[in-house]
């Protein structure tokens, strides 16, 4: 990927490494190419500094000021990645994370309009609507899996797919190998930007202004048992509610754990972890408080079931 053009758009970059492998992996690539970079926590520390290196708003908070704080020319942005360098969280000119559901939809709009390229889009099942929205709006079609990344990597592969992406912040795309890089998924953010010569947070306004806001939240909950976190899940499987918070149920999706989604396509899901007590909790709206009140009624029905 050519890279110069991205330098001549005047582009500020803040890269949070959070003391990982992204070290160095791009700060100086960019700055050849003309780009205006600042690394965070760019050190040598096994101990990570004391931070939890997870692209994920609770441990981004220098990042955040950092972007936000930086004044000069041209659009700014930033972006975390986490300890091993796979997963990516980027931070708007305004301080805004990006989620991974944002971020997904806005590869496969940029690789559709900007770079002309077709293939299918591979998500995991908590991923959220909008890119569902932007698939069929520009024709290509869309593949759900389970949740993690081994099953989007196969389905890619399955289906010469052009892009897959998780809740979790890992992104591949065609061409590349069938894995999560948080380098690459960087490069190709900024190349959009410089591309359309708009800011990260224009980007996604533009998409919401089409196809209405996306508001997503998760908590995880620990029961006592994991028997009582595998209850849960079954009871609402075999005795789903015919409405959930006074909107009528559309679907049930049981692919991974149970989704529950409304007549007006909000939904709210709940998973086992794979390894501890834990209900894993998801839900998308169209607002912040739509998204706590399903994130609640998980956590009622937790208690009532488990």
């Amino acid at each position: 990927m050519p890279i110069a053009p991205i330098g001549r758009s005047g582009i500020r970059v803040v890269l949070d490494v959070m003391y990982g492998a992204g070290q160095g992996l791009l700060v100086e690539r960019l700055r050849r190419a003309g780009c205006a970079v600042r690394e965070l926590h760019g050190e040598l520390n096994p101990g990570f500094g004391g931070l939890h290196p997870e692209p994920i708003p609770a441990y981004m908070g220098p990042l955040v000021a950092a972007t936000r704080e930086w004044r000069g020319p041209g659009p700014c942005v930033g972006f975390a990645f986490d300890g091993d360098s796979d997963r990516i969280a980027p931070v708007d000119e305004d301080g805004h994370v990006v989620t991974p559901h944002q971020v997904l939809a806005l590869l496969v709009r940029h690789l559709v309009r900007n770079r002309r390229e077709r293939g299918a889009v591979v998500k995991s099942v908590n991923i959220g609507r909008m890119v569902d929205l932007e698939a069929q709006a520009l024709g290509v079609p869309l593949v759900v899996t389970p949740i993690g990344f081994k099953f989007i990597a196969a389905t890619m592969l399955e289906h010469n797919a052009m892009v897959g992406g998780e809740e979790s912040g890992g992104f591949a795309v065609h061409g590349h190998i069938p894995e999560r890089d948080a380098g690459l998924i960087c490069l190709l953010l900024l190349e959009c930007m410089a591309m359309t010569g708009q800011s990260l947070g224009t980007l996604v306004r533009e998409m919401e202004a089409t196809y209405g806001p996306h508001r997503y939240g998760r908590t995880d909950l620990r029961l006592a048992t994991l028997a009582d976190r595998d209850r849960v899940v079954a009871n609402l499987v075999g005795s789903p509610p015919t409405a959930l918070l006074s909107v009528p149920l559309l679907q049930m999706d049981t692919r991974d754990g149970v989704k529950l989604i409304r007549a007006d396509h909000s939904w709210v899901m709940l998973r086992a972890s794979g390894t501890e007590p834990l209900l894993r909790i998801y839900a998308e709206a169209p607002t912040e408080d739509e998204v706590r009140a399903l994130l609640d009624w998980g956590q009622r029905l937790a208690a009532e079931k488990g």
